[in-house]
């Protein structure tokens, strides 16, 4: 997951999404198919991140970029703080207050 850092970087998460079983199998059947690239798929964030407690369980929709990287995740719930951080993005202090747990431990 991305979120936009002051002058033209991301700070990003690598974080799971939930998704039906019957999507489930709509990717396995796509993977290496570029039809992938159209579909996207709606679900619940799966982490509980640090700096973000209560994001288990926060709808989201994954979104095929290419077939040879992650999904881009974008959260559903605007009103959610890592909704807010996603689409207005964050300084680089920020990125360095959310990347300190990775580093010191949470």
């Amino acid at each position: 997951m991305w979120i936009p850092v002051s002058d033209d970087d991301h700070f990003r998460y690598g974080v799971w999404v939930e998704v039906s079983e019957d999507d489930f199998w709509k990717i396995d059947d796509l993977w290496e198919d570029p039809r992938l690239l159209e579909l996207t798929v709606d679900g619940t964030l799966d982490t509980d991140l640090p700096d973000h407690r209560g994001s288990r369980g926060v709808p989201a929709r994954l979104r095929w970029r290419d077939l040879e990287t992650q999904p881009a995740v974008e959260i559903l719930d605007g009103s959610h703080p890592l909704a807010l951080e996603q689409r207005d993005g964050i300084s680089e202090r920020r990125a360095d207050e959310l990347a300190a747990p990775f580093f010191h431990g949470a």
